[in-house]
């Protein structure tokens, strides 16, 4: 009786059919982790954003200085896991010290400013991921220094959705991903209510 065997031909089919669905499976998994990384960035600068309004409340309502480090403000008595401070798309090593990558920036126009004077917290933005513009998607931000954000940068320059997509928390504590078409645009009414305490431009 003769033993069945695989013959050279059945052997490649079988081997292509497998490629053809590898091919078709890691995309789809790519897709899986980076909806992780974005959810857990935004659980991050969610953390951050509660943080910072409970700094408010401790401080007369008057927001970060623009000299110092908020991190380490923010650090030394509401937020002190500086694990919350790197996003999951920051490729940096975590580190403990007080120089830990920090991957998000306050918005540089309420630095110094009362909270009182938000006209629209709800739509203001407070924190968000604070990605260089380099292609491959890089971070420059640590504990001692002070990362801030502003409406600079271009249509894919976020973390996420193929950097079409960026996660804010507002300043009403709230956080959601936004498109980096609404958040590099700082004109017209919604534009100056996102990125200006009193809704207009200085």
């Amino acid at each position: 009786m003769k033993k069945s065997a695989f013959t050279l031909i059945e052997l490649l089919v079988v081997i292509s059919i497998i490629a053809i669905l590898a091919s078709l499976a890691v995309p789809a998994l790519n897709k899986s982790l980076e909806n992780g990384k974005a959810a857990s960035c935004a659980a991050n600068v969610r953390q951050l954003a509660t943080g910072a309004i409970g700094f408010l409340n401790d401080n007369d309502d008057q927001m970060f200085p623009a000299a110092g480090s908020w991190p380490t403000t923010l650090h030394d008595k509401y937020v002190r896991d500086w694990r919350a401070y790197r996003s999951p798309f920051d490729k940096r090593p975590a580190s403990e010290q007080a120089n830990a990558p920090v991957s998000y920036g306050v918005n540089l126009n309420l630095l110094d400013q009362l909270a009182a004077k938000f006209g629209s917290p709800s739509q203001l933005i407070m924190l968000a991921a604070a990605p260089n513009q380099a292609g491959d998607l890089r971070f420059d931000g640590n504990g001692a220094g002070n990362p801030t954000v502003s409406s600079t940068g271009d249509a894919q320059s976020g973390t996420h959705n193929n950097r079409r997509m960026i996660n804010v928390a507002f300043a009403d504590g709230h956080a959601s991903a936004m498109s980096m078409v609404q958040y590099t645009d700082s004109g017209g009414l919604e534009g100056q209510r996102r990125w200006f305490p009193e809704g207009v431009t200085p």
